[in-house]
């Protein structure tokens, strides 16, 4: 795939970000929905714009996908522990969190948990390069994919205590699913009618979800740790995604959409470490009073992008290898203009 970018799938990331943000946000009263599909969205993107035509090799993939995916994993996991060492005026140390690091499970890196995604991310590209080189055939990789996420759902759901794999490794073979029908979806051919319709449908049982998520766990649940319950939690998440692809193009030509799309990554790595943290004080030294309900997540959220905003325009300058983008002294005049929240 062309490294040109895609509107619709940069507002989509957006929307995706977004997401996140109010997910985590601690007012939200809606959770049950956004986390029905939020992160599945993310791995599907991640498969749509996957391509290995540009790599004649695994070297050359590998060390593409490490500047990309690993550098930002590490320069996320500084500056978070600096983060919150000066904000909570803590002592805390590299050293302290070294295993947290290096072991990067779900739900368990201390100083910014979001960053599981990374290594998951990581691990889904490597095992789905080598699947398609030797495999070739996206749909026989998919049943394989597919089969795969059921093997890890299944055998979690049915212990007591499923263990936690480093990088996330368990997380990263359920989620394979999810990005195997993105990119398998890149080159699906579908008539332009059809898909408006599956995406009407895919809305409106959004719209039924928004109101009432309790549907979502009763449809999941009805038989718990079975093939029903994995294709049932697969086919709400997939609704949610076929909704927003829907809401993407539809809001295509958005420039505030596409440029938090393509940030998404600064954002997903800095909002719990960076942007929480001086929400909270602000908050709490302005003695803004955002209730514990949706409207307040919202809020809590809007802040949160407005405080992420110079950081995503200082790192895009001056430091863009963090996130895995080459230095352009010909794009700061851009970059100037793209980020002056006067315009």
């Amino acid at each position: 795939m062309s490294d040109k970018r895609i509107d619709w799938i940069d507002v989509l990331k957006g929307l995706a970000i977004i997401l996140v943000v109010l997910g985590h946000s601690p007012a939200l009263h809606v959770r049950t929905y956004i986390f029905s599909f939020h992160m599945p969205l993310f791995f599907f993107i991640s498969g749509y714009l996957f391509s290995i035509i540009k790599y004649d090799n695994m070297f050359q993939f590998i060390k593409r996908k490490s500047l990309t995916i690993l550098v930002p994993y590490v320069a996320f996991a500084l500056i978070s522990i600096v983060s919150l060492s000066v904000l909570h005026d803590a002592n805390l140390t590299i050293k302290e969190y070294a295993f947290d690091f290096i072991n990067s499970t779900r739900n368990q890196i201390p100083f910014n948990e979001a960053l599981w995604f990374l290594t998951a991310l990581f691990v889904i590209e490597v095992v789905y390069y080598l699947g398609l080189r030797f495999i070739k055939n996206k749909y026989i990789l998919l049943f394989i994919c597919i089969a795969i996420s059921f093997t890890v759902y299944f055998f979690k759901n049915g212990m007591a205590e499923p263990p936690s794999l480093p990088w996330s490794l368990d997380q990263a073979f359920y989620y394979l699913i999810f990005f195997s029908i993105g990119n398998t979806f890149r080159d699906f051919r579908i008539d332009k009618s059809v898909l408006n319709f599956i995406i009407s449908i895919g809305i409106a049982l959004n719209i039924l979800f928004l109101i009432k998520p309790q549907f979502i766990g009763s449809a999941i649940n009805l038989i718990p740790n079975s093939i029903y319950s994995f294709f049932a939690s697969t086919l709400v998440a997939i609704i949610g995604i076929v909704a927003f692809i829907g809401i993407s193009k539809v809001f295509a030509d958005s420039k505030k959409l596409q440029l938090i799309g393509e940030n998404s990554l600064i954002i997903f790595a800095l909002h719990l470490p960076l942007a929480f943290v001086i929400v909270d004080k602000l908050v709490i030294m302005l003695n803004l009073n955002l209730q514990p309900n949706n409207f307040g997540g919202i809020m809590y959220s809007l802040l949160t992008l407005v405080i992420l905003s110079p950081v995503v325009y200082v790192i895009n300058r001056y430091t863009p290898f963090i996130v895995g983008r080459k230095q352009n002294h010909k794009q700061d005049v851009i970059l100037k203009d793209k980020y002056d929240v006067t315009a």
